[in-house]
């Protein structure tokens, strides 16, 4: 009888061990990365999405009441009054919590920096909503804002709420409402108005850069749409 030598043989316990901690360390190196990537890309749909429905909100507050630059925006009472009469007609708003401490949202808003900066419940300083979709929004508007050339409102938005990470440059953006051109621009866009000819400087890109690097983040919005909304950061 012929006999076939078999010569297979299988993985020992030492290597398959050596596998294991192979495909464990590329793991380790690549599934963060996957979810940062992931996250980021949830982050700017928010963004995107926020950005729409305020803007649509500033164009419909103005095509019933008016241009923007020639609301009464004398002081802060005055301010308020516009974006509770103008603006909040046209968002989808769950809880309007004005400028009180009946918020109930309550946690800590951070820069991109980790710095502290407020907490959406106790702050008074500014005009505070919680919309449909849960994003927390607040509204500063800037009292002489058409004689001094300043953004008439500045608007902080939370796009998921108290989801986290709650830090600017994340999930919350800024942009500002300007008079003269009577729109609308992500944080970071704009410096200041030229009167000479009649137009808004642009903020240069390096100073963007290093805002959404080492900074508090608020030029983190104008960072995402220079760069094909994208957070490169």
């Amino acid at each position: 009888m012929i006999k076939i030598k078999n010569n297979n043989k299988g993985f020992t316990l030492a290597e398959v061990l050596i596998t294991l901690v192979i495909i464990g360390v590329i793991a380790a190196m690549t599934i963060p990365t996957l979810i940062n990537k992931t996250n980021n890309q949830d982050f700017v749909g928010k963004f995107k999405k926020n950005y729409s429905v305020i803007s649509n909100a500033i164009n419909a507050a103005q095509s019933e009441n008016g241009l923007l630059t020639y609301w009464d925006w004398s002081d802060r009472a005055s301010g308020f009054a516009n974006i509770e009469n103008f603006i909040l007609p046209h968002l989808q708003v769950a809880e309007n919590c004005k400028n009180t401490t009946t918020c109930t949202p309550d946690y800590n808003w951070k820069k991109l920096n980790g710095n502290d900066w407020f907490n959406f419940k106790t702050n008074t300083s500014q005009y505070k909503v919680v919309l449909n979709d849960g994003s927390a929004v607040v509204f500063y508007p800037v009292p002489s804002c058409t004689e001094n050339y300043k953004p008439c409102i500045e608007i902080h938005a939370d796009t998921n709420g108290s989801k986290g990470p709650n830090r600017e440059g994340r999930d919350i953006f800024s942009y500002y409402v300007y008079p003269y051109t009577n729109d609308i621009v992500a944080g970071g866009v704009r410096t200041s108005y030229d009167i000479s000819s009649n137009t808004w400087n642009l903020r240069d890109k390096s100073e963007i850069d290093t805002d959404c690097s080492t900074g508090a983040g608020f030029y983190c919005g104008a960072k995402i749409i220079l760069e094909g909304y994208k957070m490169n950061y």
